[in-house]
């Protein structure tokens, strides 16, 4: 069985169309030499209300009687004001060939996600996570044809990623604020859940909440939250970096995760899309810079397997982050912070893994300043510390 791309479609559409057309012309013309054969030319009126073709006959001669025909002649397809809400089907077709393939691999295997189009010279959003170890990109467009991908920048803790492939004049999506999104607006979300074989499926639904925590394993660097719109859209593995819609066709979201069990309960209708007002300045700064700009970092490590309140008990040290190492160029190096210092507190808030220190030193910028408490030989101190640029 042959398989028909969007081309294909569109040469049947259009090929079906003109045989349609062709088909009434030819009926109306048969009717019409039948009619002048039976009542002759004379009387012969033909009229148009709009929506259809009339004829109006009269037998030559006659003042009275005649016969009136009526032929239904297609309406014209709809045409959309600018910011007007689109069913669904004009959705697909304006936002699906913006919509790719992200096929991945690395060390772990191969992988597949979605991504989409931002800029016409071929750069792509996706999420961190779908490119994330990958030695080897390669983006399936919707016509089925394929290209190799360079990753430009990829951010953990937005689980943002921009790629590209070369070329110009792609189809490209529309990304706006998702400041005006509410509970209960109309949402789409198009994709490749399970791999290529589902390519550009498309599920509707509506955003079930936002500004939405949830707090997702990064598989080298510990927990990281996330504030996102939920939404019940069916969304599956996949479905990754794909666009979240409104009922406008413009990107409201990048879908990122859902949830797909609770311990024994399977669950459905609980996926999670990163709202544009937090993506798009992380991808404007890849676009500009090529990497996120600004990221702060403390330049301190410490081992996600922190000590156990009995063993710090038994060590005499109080519970909070152990320290392997601390960067000689950082700031945290030049107030006196060490390794084998225990970081206890920053700005008030205690800490007591790696992924307490991430989450409130995301909330600031390179050039910021924090406070910084760590307990060594029995004290505890208290210094200033000034954020610097995490290295790209």
């Amino acid at each position: 069985m042959r398989e028909y791309d969007d081309t294909d479609w569109e040469k049947l559409e259009s090929k079906g169309a003109n045989t349609a057309l062709a088909c009434v012309c030819a009926g109306v013309a048969a009717v019409l030499v039948a009619v002048v054969l039976l009542f002759g030319v004379a009387g012969l009126r033909v009229e148009s209300d709009g929506g259809s073709l009339v004829i109006r006959l009269g037998r030559s001669g006659s003042a009275t009687g005649g016969v009136e025909v009526v032929f239904l002649t297609p309406s014209p397809l709809p045409v959309y004001e600018e910011g007007e809400e689109l069913p669904g089907r004009e959705i697909y077709v304006r936002a699906a060939p913006s919509v790719v393939g992200v096929i991945c691999t690395g060390y772990g295997g191969s992988s597949v996600g979605t991504g989409m189009i931002v800029k016409e010279d071929g750069y792509i959003v996706t999420n961190h996570h779908v490119v994330d170890g990958a030695s080897k990109v390669t983006v399936r467009f919707s016509d089925g044809s394929e290209l190799p991908a360079s990753i430009v920048a990829s951010d953990y803790i937005s689980d943002i990623a921009v790629i590209r492939v070369e070329g110009t004049g792609y189809p490209v999506l529309t990304l706006v604020s998702s400041g005006n999104v509410v509970t209960g607006d109309r949402v789409y979300a198009i994709g490749n859940p399970l791999g290529m074989n589902l390519q550009n499926t498309m599920t509707d639904g509506m955003i079930s909440a936002v500004n939405r925590d949830i707090t997702l394993e990064d598989r080298s660097r510990g927990t990281i939250t996330m504030t996102v719109l939920q939404t019940n859209c069916a969304v599956n593995p996949g479905n990754s970096g794909g666009p979240l819609l409104n009922s406008r066709a413009q990107v409201i979201g990048v879908v990122s995760s859902k949830v797909m069990s609770n311990y024994s309960s399977s669950v459905e209708g609980l996926g999670f899309a990163i709202p544009t007002d937090n993506a798009l300045p992380i991808i404007n700064s890849i676009l500009e810079h090529g990497y996120v700009k600004g990221r702060p970092m403390i330049g301190i490590t410490a081992s996600q397997n922190q000590l156990t309140k009995e063993q710090a008990a038994i060590l005499g040290i109080p519970e909070g982050v152990l320290l392997d190492s601390v960067e000689r160029n950082s700031d945290a190096w030049r107030k006196g912070v060490r390794e084998g210092d225990v970081v206890t507190a920053i700005n008030g808030e205690t800490v007591k893994t790696v992924s307490d220190i991430n989450r409130i030193k995301n909330r600031y910028l390179a050039g910021d300043t924090i406070e910084l408490t760590f307990f060594r030989q029995g004290g505890y101190t208290t210094v200033e510390i000034t954020l610097m640029e995490e290295a790209r």
